[in-house]
């Protein structure tokens, strides 16, 4: 089972913990500015891009979210991939052979 959490459940008081034992989770990294870009192209309305200054706004909740996304069992850099590519990072890293399961994707 994948749940996708929003970007802000991670930094919730309490939230991380309740992910129980056996649970493997991710954190799909990305800039400020893809994240952005991303959004924009979203057919929901989406109220960080209604603010004075979305990249400022979305810069400062990436650094106040960061040490809570570190938490993840895995980090995978989504920047510049397809969904597919990312989806295939995310599979190298759990396979046997796909690596020693390093909590920092490296390639």
């Amino acid at each position: 089972v994948v749940v996708a959490v929003g970007g802000g459940w991670p930094a919730q008081p309490g939230h991380m913990d309740l992910l129980g034992r056996g649970t493997l989770s991710v954190w799909l990294r990305v800039s400020a500015a893809t994240a952005l870009a991303r959004i924009a192209a979203s057919v929901n309305p989406r109220p960080l891009l209604e603010v004075a200054d979305p990249l400022a706004t979305a810069e400062s909740l990436l650094a106040r979210r960061k040490q809570h996304y570190q938490r993840g069992d895995l980090r995978i850099d989504t920047e510049h991939r397809t969904p597919d590519e990312v989806v295939g990072a995310i599979l190298r890293r759990l396979t046997p052979c796909g690596g020693d399961r390093e909590r920092e994707e490296t390639a």
